[in-house]
């Protein structure tokens, strides 16, 4: 697929997974010039891309520094992954700080998403033409971390919601809507006031409210977690100073 505009650089788009579709969404809105290759093309890499400016590799976090040097002519492009964990000091690290699902959003939705980007000489607009996002730089010591957190807040707490969503529709007869407001106060409190938006029966110390969340647990791997995180709060809770 090949989209052309006379604007000084042109981007290769490398794969067809779901960064890679949000990506081509948000080049159709922002009228950016692309070419795409995946391997299910059937012209070869090379004379597909050999005209761009600037490589993006949307494809898995172990492809990417093996595709990167099994391909001689990259090396004289401008190449960028989207990779929240990875460093490699020979490409460009910018991971959109966003949760993608199937569907596309629109133009302003894309326009928010955070990036946070290698540290580098140049500037982000060098790597990135054409994006109009806020962005950060992290060094690359920190980039492991930082995804941990990642996956942590985002990818870890999806899981959760489901599971409640699934017991309160299976086991209790109840239909998801009824948690949505309570889900979306939740998160809002969280903007609001991160500190303080915790609440509930380990804030109050209510030991008695904590061991019957338990008991009703009972053979529910839910109850692992409970469990785990009445021995978390303690420590993520301490002063600062008792950190140090």
């Amino acid at each position: 697929m090949k989209v052309k505009l006379d604007s000084g650089f042109l981007y290769g788009l490398v794969g067809d997974g779901r960064v890679a579709q949000h990506l081509k969404t948000y080049f159709s809105l922002l009228k950016i010039p692309y070419q795409q290759w995946s391997r299910r093309s059937s012209e070869p890499l090379e004379s597909s891309l050999l005209s761009c400016s600037h490589i993006l590799l949307a494809i898995s976090d172990q492809a990417i520094r093996t595709f990167y040097e099994e391909h001689e002519f990259l090396k004289q492009k401008r190449v960028i992954h989207f990779s929240g964990a990875l460093y490699f000091n020979k490409i460009y690290g910018a991971h959109p700080l966003f949760a993608f699902t199937e569907e596309s959003y629109d133009l302003e939705t894309y326009r928010k998403i955070p990036f946070v980007v290698d540290k580098t000489e140049d500037n982000f607009k060098e790597w990135l033409p054409g994006f109009e996002n806020p962005y950060w730089a992290i060094s690359a010591t920190d980039k492991s971390f930082y995804h941990s957190l990642c996956v942590i807040s985002g990818n870890f707490t999806s899981m959760l919601w489901k599971d409640v969503i699934t017991h309160f529709e299976q086991n209790l007869k109840l239909p998801r809507e009824v948690l949505f407001p309570y889900m979306n106060q939740v998160f809002k409190n969280l903007i609001a006031n991160s500190e303080l938006a915790l609440t509930g029966p380990l804030v109050r110390n209510d030991d008695f409210t904590i061991q019957k969340n338990l008991e009703a647990l009972q053979g529910n791997p839910l109850f692992d977690i409970y469990q785990a995180f009445t021995k978390y709060y303690p420590v993520a809770h301490r002063s600062p100073h008792e950190h140090l």
